[in-house]
């Protein structure tokens, strides 16, 4: 017998794993996505042009839009939603 140790193992790295390709999707997409993920289904809003992306993008979703004709009218008409309903209302 030899009184040399024996060498260890190297260890070694998990094979690669090959995902297919996912279509990329924007950043608006993603947005809406995760809004329908956490029960929003209803989106109270004063509309502008730098937020039609995330419109269309709800809209492609199925989220309903209720527009109000000031930002703060929206916000109380979401939270009203929310108590009466106990959903999330945005």
């Amino acid at each position: 017998m030899s009184s040399r140790p024996r060498p260890r193992a190297r260890a070694t790295s998990p094979p690669a794993i090959t995902l297919p390709a996912a279509a990329p999707i924007s950043g608006a997409q993603s947005f809406a996505r995760r809004l329908l993920a956490h029960g929003v289904r209803r989106i109270y809003l004063y509309p502008g042009g730098t937020i039609m992306p995330l419109l269309e993008a709800c809209i492609d979703v199925g989220i309903e839009f209720v527009v109000t004709r000031h930002e703060q009218g929206a916000g109380y008409a979401a939270l009203a939603a929310a108590r009466l309903t106990g959903e999330p209302h945005v």
